[in-house]
């Protein structure tokens, strides 16, 4: 019998009886990938012997972790009571591997409550995503001649803004058709989980309300709350803005990236700051958007929401195409009507012709 295979059987038998595990951690350091995840996989299958599993898998060489990462994040998101060496093994792994895992491995460790565990996967959460949204918002904050202080909490929040991402299951994240009902409103959720998560974190909780606000809008219609202006800091709209900017020119399982000049213009037309857009379309390298003023005191969005209102789209077309709710179409359409005292959709349409909306 090899010495490998007699490894194999002495590290099984010891996990049996629950003792000496790790002291044939010297012999396994160097085995085959096949032999080390078996050892692990067994571990992982009884809760008695995850620590020995967790102690076993931090101290494994590079490659061999890179070979049995299923089994390592399958172990860290199990870990039980051992949650400081959970976050030593995760920590201990090359930040790429984690791309597309870290919601699932650092779930449980965010509801531990061990501060310590729970501010250093906070760091890592934060060098894995919102990069391209920090940039953006710090460089639109301080193009706006922010203090240095708000400066800061933007930037801070703009790192950590979609944290709460880990309270809605991945698979709802990767799913490439339309949402449930149900599924958009988990993911209607997420900001108030960041706000939930972040406001619990010593020394990075005045944070919480400005991230946990980057999908609310200034009509008072976006989410989770619904947040009327007055209740919007310069911080929030421009973390709000960078953040749709990101969104909209990043591949999606449901639809392509958006080509930047059409993320312009759609970013415009949201109910987002005037000025915070222009800041971070700025930041982004794009020209300074020129401020248009709309017959009978119509906003951007509206007046898109019209023009296709005039081609014959239907409400859930309209709302496909801008990338917004069936509800808040319904609710734009319902303030063109008012604002252009007309009834009709044929009435809308002639208001149209008449103010030369559909050549602008």
């Amino acid at each position: 019998m090899s010495p490998m295979k007699e490894a194999a059987e002495d590290w099984q038998n010891y996990l049996r009886h629950c003792e000496g595990a790790v002291q044939l951690k010297h012999r396994l350091l160097n085995g085959s990938p096949k032999y080390l995840g078996g050892f692990l996989k067994q571990a992982l299958d009884s809760p008695q012997h995850r620590l020995y599993a967790l102690e076993f898998a931090v101290q494994l060489q590079t490659e061999q972790k890179k070979e049995l990462l299923p089994e390592l994040l399958a172990i860290a998101s199990h870990v039980g009571p051992h949650i400081f060496r959970a976050r030593d093994l995760i920590l201990s792994l090359p930040i790429e591997w984690l791309l597309g895992n870290i919601e699932r491995v650092a779930s449980p460790i965010l509801d531990s409550g061990d501060e310590e565990s729970y501010r250093r996967i906070l760091e890592l959460y934060a060098k894995l995503d919102g990069d391209l949204t920090r940039k953006l918002a710090e460089r639109a904050a301080s193009a706006l001649s922010m203090s240095e202080a708000a400066v800061r909490t933007v930037r801070r929040a703009a790192l950590l803004h979609d944290l709460g991402r880990v309270a809605v299951p991945t698979r709802i994240w990767d799913k490439p058709g339309p949402l449930t009902s149900v599924e958009w409103e988990q993911v209607r959720l997420h900001p108030y989980h960041t706000e939930r998560i972040l406001a619990r974190a010593a020394g990075i909780s005045a944070i919480a309300g400005v991230a946990g606000m980057h999908h609310e809008r200034l009509d008072g219609h976006g989410y989770p709350r619904g947040a009327p202006p007055s209740e919007q800091s310069a911080a929030a709209r421009v973390l709000a803005a960078a953040d749709a900017y990101h969104a909209l020119g990043e591949d999606r399982p449901h639809r392509p990236a958006i080509p930047f000049d059409r993320v312009a213009e759609i970013l415009q037309q949201q109910s987002l700051d005037r000025e915070a857009v222009a800041a971070v379309l700025e930041s982004a390298g794009q020209r300074r958007p020129t401020r248009t003023r709309w017959p009978a005191g119509l906003t951007g969005r509206e007046v898109e929401v019209l023009r296709l209102l005039v081609r014959g789209l239907s409400m859930r077309e309209i709302a496909g195409r801008l990338h917004i709710s069936t509800s808040t179409v319904h609710a734009h359409t319902a303030h063109v009507y008012d604002k252009a005292g007309v009834s009709t959709r044929a009435a809308a349409a002639l208001f149209a012709v008449e103010n030369d909306l559909l050549q602008r």
